[in-house]
């Protein structure tokens, strides 16, 4: 029995991340899969979030390395060409944003949304804590004061 066989069976999410993945989502898939495991907050059916978000991660690593090498802003030129089609020089029309900007913000909206749902964001985990569940008498008590006990 393959090793993803074992881990569907007992629903629990792989620390093998998908071949589809780029090498840098697939270090941030077995990082995140491997403190989520272990943290055991997550079943097999969350595995897509952390696809979901090691995607987005590589998409934003990949658009800030983007921009460390050409800069936020890009100047926009214009050829000018003679009547026979010769290159006489260029001129330059002002500055244009670097896509890359627009991908950045886009993976670190996506991050932001993914991380929460994922329980990554100090905010969740004190959601988490806050949630009200009913102790063995019956009455509700919040996850915080169940680990106060602790």
């Amino acid at each position: 029995m393959s090793n993803t066989n074992k881990n569907v069976k007992k629903n629990e999410i792989s620390t093998i991340p998908p071949k589809y993945l780029g090498e840098t989502a697939k270090e941030m898939y077995r990082t995140l899969a491997k403190y989520l495991k272990n943290d055991g907050k997550l079943d097999k059916i969350d595995e897509n979030l952390v696809v979901l978000y090691a995607s987005a991660y590589e998409m934003y690593r990949n658009a800030y390395d983007d921009i460390l090498d050409h800069g936020i802003s890009q100047e926009i030129f214009h050829t000018v060409i003679s009547p026979k089609g010769e290159v006489i020089g260029e001129d330059s029309m002002g500055f244009k944003r670097n896509p890359a900007t627009l991908i950045l913000s886009d993976s670190l909206a996506k991050l932001s949304k993914i991380g929460s749902e994922l329980g990554l964001s100090p905010k969740s985990r004190a959601d988490i804590m806050n949630l009200k569940f009913p102790d063995y008498v019956g009455n509700l008590k919040k996850v915080s004061q169940s680990m106060n006990v602790f």
